[in-house]
């Protein structure tokens, strides 16, 4: 009865793995046999260095179809060996990257672009005896679990400022943050340093450059410090939270001339960044307006979205941005903060990678926030903004798609181009309300509508609502 039983598991395996040769099948066979219940007395090696124990009465054990079936040992994903499908390469010489570790998650500028664009294509990952096994290509890529929460003036009534400005008496201003986490390291720290009379250096860690550079936001009882998930942060100098920033800004006949540099790692995907911003700022009547240009380079990925495995085995992204900022007096007693970028960003792979040619990626980000006392009770406000997180406006990819190889060996692929813009564009719309009841009692409520939430369109709209207050004893 071992020839009907060996035939069978061989026309099932040859069904699940049809690009196989029966020196392969065999293999699969006594590599996956269950040899549990002797002792081994010498080992078969197979392709890839995969081992498995003989004894000479039992042979290799019973044959195991459910484990035949199964990845044996490791799953890869293999990569084209050149820039294209001419110059596939070879199941036997080619390289390969775990399965665990081949991923791509989407910073929230690309919303569900990439993942839409590959979901339900069928792609083929490797096990150590080169079986190929389907699924679903989309599921190596993850969208939308990184999106900020906008963090509106009733976050400050709730936390306090995040940021506390100190003159020192030797004239320095240190600005310092608090930990973020557990270890005092996370603690944010900047010295302004007066170099002369119209020039100032800086110099710090953990803090947003935005701040050294004086791109803050006012409202009628105060300037609050920029830091992550405020919708006026500049999204390309994020990093610098995380990280040194130095740099010096002069005063130029009224108008100030602000250079700054930055490195350090991105919020969401952890990205080694650095980059440059210039800025330029003058009174325009009762306004300040600011326009600024630079550049950041990430290491791993672009847009805060990392590039793991096979599909890039290395990366760097260049974007080149620029902006404005403006802050100041409307009629009718109004207050106004607004902020708007551009951003074009290339990436570049070295080495192998099933992603290729993502060229032109350019994006958008803008807020706008207005505010004015209203007179119901001490030091109130009222807020009104309206914002849209970095978006993909437009942009391309080239994406090559695993296939089951050739008999004999080659390795084929589906090149298929990805269009970047997500499928929505996220808007937030808030409205708030911040006051005093006494030198101790502090309030703020905050009503919010999202549109198209991590910039996926959806028919529905997201509301948010929260509270505070804030008692000093």
């Amino acid at each position: 009865m071992a020839a009907p039983v060996v035939s069978g598991a061989v026309a099932l395996l040859s069904e699940a793995f049809p690009n196989h040769t029966p020196a392969q099948i065999v293999d699969r066979i006594l590599a996956s046999a269950n040899n549990d219940f002797f002792t081994a007395t010498g080992t078969t090696t197979f392709a890839n260095g995969i081992t498995h124990g003989y004894n000479t009465e039992f042979g290799h054990g019973i044959v195991d179809l459910e484990a035949a079936l199964k990845p044996i040992k490791t799953s890869s994903m293999i990569p084209p060996a050149g820039p294209g499908i001419e110059a596939s390469g070879n199941i036997e010489n080619a390289r390969r990257f775990e399965l665990g570790a081949t991923r791509i998650n989407l910073g929230t500028a690309f919303g569900d672009s990439l993942k839409r664009s590959l979901r339900g294509k069928k792609a083929y990952f490797y096990d150590g005896l080169n079986g190929g096994f389907a699924f679903d290509f989309g599921s190596l890529v993850s969208s939308g679990s990184n999106r900020k929460v906008i963090k509106y003036p009733v976050n400050y009534i709730k936390t306090g400022s995040p940021i506390e400005s100190t003159l020192s008496a030797q004239g320095f201003t240190v600005m310092s943050a608090p930990p973020t986490g557990p270890k005092m390291d996370d603690a944010g720290l900047l010295l302004l340093m007066p170099a002369s009379k119209t020039t100032i250096g800086f110099a710090g860690r953990n803090i947003n450059v935005q701040n050294a550079l004086s791109f803050s936001q006012t409202s009628e009882t105060e300037t609050s410090a920029i830091e992550t998930g405020n919708p006026l942060m500049i999204p390309f100098v994020a990093a610098s939270e995380d990280g040194t920033v130095a740099g010096i800004k002069t005063d130029l006949m009224g108008s100030n001339i602000s250079f700054g540099l930055f490195d350090g790692k991105s919020e969401y995907s952890q990205l080694m960044t650095r980059g440059v911003i210039a800025n330029y700022d003058t009174k325009i009547g009762s306004a300040t307006m600011s326009v600024f240009s630079g550049i950041t380079m990430e290491n791993g990925g672009l847009l805060d979205s990392s590039i793991d495995g096979a599909f890039a085995e290395n990366s760097f992204a260049n974007t080149n941005y620029a902006g404005v900022l403006g802050r100041g007096k409307l009629p009718g007693g109004w207050l106004f903060n607004a902020m708007g970028t551009l951003g074009h960003t290339n990436l570049e792979i070295e080495g192998l990678g099933l992603l290729n040619n993502i060229r032109d990626v350019y994006t958008t980000a803008f807020a706008l926030q207005i505010n004015r006392g209203v007179g119901f009770t001490t030091q109130d406000t009222l807020h009104i903004s309206v914002s849209q997180p970095v978006h993909v406006e437009t942009g391309n990819a080239d994406v090559y798609v695993p296939q089951l190889y050739e008999t004999g060996g080659n390795l084929t692929f589906n090149k298929t181009k990805v269009a970047l813009a997500p499928s929505g564009r996220q808007i937030d719309f808030g409205v708030g309300y911040t006051g005093r009841l006494s030198d101790n009692i502090s309030f703020g409520a905050q009503t919010s509508v999202t549109k198209d939430a991590g910039h996926i369109h959806s028919s529905d709209l997201e509301f948010n609502a929260t509270g505070a207050l804030k008692l000093k004893f």
